[in-house]
């Protein structure tokens, strides 16, 4: 077997001609990736003195060789390898087998240039420039592969104005004066010391920083902990998870609150004239008819939605639409009896944007929900149901609390006339926009949630009969 070694991609694509020259296969050739290894002399020189170069050419897509280029910056000891049996594929099979999404080497391809894009990002977005006592300003950053040598330009282009530094475990660039200066060499390094800008940055980011909004596991997947060392930040990360609730509630306690009176509201026909005359939101004016609840008065489940949606709205009843038309018909396969339901919406206005003739839903604001509140606790105090079924996250969190999710468990409530069983399930309009595997899986936690609505004490008594669902 050929064995050869190599440092960049310079020197492995001379490598690969002199390969090719002598039509060895893939499986005939190994390279040693002199820059991965730390045991192997850098300025090693490759077994190939005994292969004299035959006159051949090869013609190759500029395209693809610029693939193979990006492709050589993954950090792994077996990338000459592959790169090597990428051409030979390409020149022996043709660029057509590129377009086969399921060949192996194809998939490895798109895996490696999608985890270099990755770290390109990240280089550039978590880079923390500190100043030197020298005057310069000083970066490092923990990439996984070798994407400093592509981002020179950017980063030139970028921060033309001052004198700065990046190392990385790999590679470093040095902008000084005007000129930049690439190495293939770099630092590993455990901690960075801290500069006069670190508090000024600390108190920015304190600041900035929403605890209603926290969500780890999407943080820890765009900023990964293995950059935390590079970024000053990430110290008050932990004080922060720790103290989020607090600041929720302080922030729900201070914010502003319109106090509707509904002390008066003593039938359904009360609360539906209120909502038509509310003014407590934005979504009063410009957003078309409110739509209050419908069914019968003393029903014993309570289904509660989102909002209205365009045919709703048009319709002035809730639950007309597709996603109307899917709840009646899982309703009627669960046999739940139509005179035993009372449908309503937590927000009672369309939130909506506009595309041409078109009117896109829109989730309602925290101002609306809480405005609206007020008519939903009304409409639950007159009809006194068994049991409510929150229909997606949006009414389970006005009724359950900001930190309600669709798979708590159900709760008892008190709503001032006894206790309530509180249920929360998939909107069927989530259900609708969901395919597969993943449809079903809703549609079968719905059916589930409704059971449990329709086997709670006293939801099955005898009561009025009325069509909610009209074929």
């Amino acid at each position: 077997m050929a064995t050869f070694s190599s440092f960049n991609f310079d020197q492995w694509r001379d490598q690969a001609r002199l390969a090719l020259s002598q039509d060895l296969g893939p499986e005939t050739v190994h390279w040693n990736d002199l820059r991965h290894s730390k045991d192997m002399d850098l300025f090693q020189s490759s077994d190939t003195q005994e292969y004299n170069i035959r006159s051949k050419q090869f013609h190759l897509n500029r395209q693809f060789i610029g693939t193979l280029s990006r492709l050589s910056s993954y950090r792994d000891p077996q990338r000459w390898n592959f790169l090597y049996r990428l051409l030979w594929r390409y020149l022996h099979e043709g660029a057509e087998f590129l377009d086969d999404p399921l060949d192996g080497d194809v998939r490895q391809m798109h895996r490696w240039s999608k985890e270099l894009g990755r770290d390109s990002h990240k280089c550039k977005a978590f880079l923390r420039f500190r100043k030197q006592p020298e005057g310069f300003y000083q970066a490092r950053y923990a990439s996984k592969h070798y994407v400093l040598k592509g981002l020179v330009e950017y980063f030139s282009t970028r921060f033309a104005a001052m004198d700065f530094e990046i190392i990385t475990p790999w590679e470093s660039l040095r902008w000084f004066a005007g000129k930049a200066q690439y190495t293939e060499s770099g630092e590993v390094f455990d901690a960075i010391d801290s500069d006069d800008f670190d508090d000024l940055w600390l108190t920015y980011y304190r600041n900035t920083y929403n605890p209603a909004r926290l969500n780890m596991k999407a943080t820890l997947a765009e900023m990964p902990k293995y950059l935390w060392k590079n970024m000053p930040e990430t110290e008050l990360i932990p004080e922060m998870i720790a103290t989020s609730d607090q600041q929720v509630d302080a922030m729900l306690e201070a914010a502003p609150k319109f106090q509707l009176d509904t002390s008066s509201l003593n039938s359904l026909t009360d609360v539906s004239r209120a909502v038509s005359e509310c003014r407590a939101c934005l979504l009063c004016d410009g957003f078309g008819n409110a739509v209050p609840g419908r069914g019968q008065k003393d029903a014993a489940i309570m289904i509660v939605g989102e909002q209205p949606g365009d045919h709703e709205e048009k319709a002035g009843k809730p639950f007309v639409g597709p996603s109307g038309k899917l709840l009646a018909k899982i309703l009627r396969e669960e046999s739940l009896g139509e005179e035993s339901i009372y449908l309503t919406n937590t927000v009672k206005h369309f939130r909506h944007r506009k595309e041409g003739a078109r009117r896109i839903h829109m989730r309602p604001s925290q101002t609306s929900i809480h405005a609206c509140r007020a008519f939903l606790i009304a409409e639950i105090q007159i009809v006194r149901p068994q049991v409510i079924l929150c229909l997606g996250i949006t009414s389970s969190r006005a009724l359950r609390g900001v930190y309600a999710q669709l798979n708590d468990a159900e709760e008892i409530l008190d709503f001032g006339f006894g206790e309530v069983k509180v249920i929360s399930g998939p909107h069927p309009a989530a259900i609708m926009r969901a395919a597969g595997a993943k449809r079903e899986q809703l549609l079968f936690d719905l059916k589930q949630r409704i059971r449990e609505a329709v086997s709670y004490p006293g939801t099955n008594d005898e009561a009025p009969s009325g069509l909610l669902f009209p074929d």
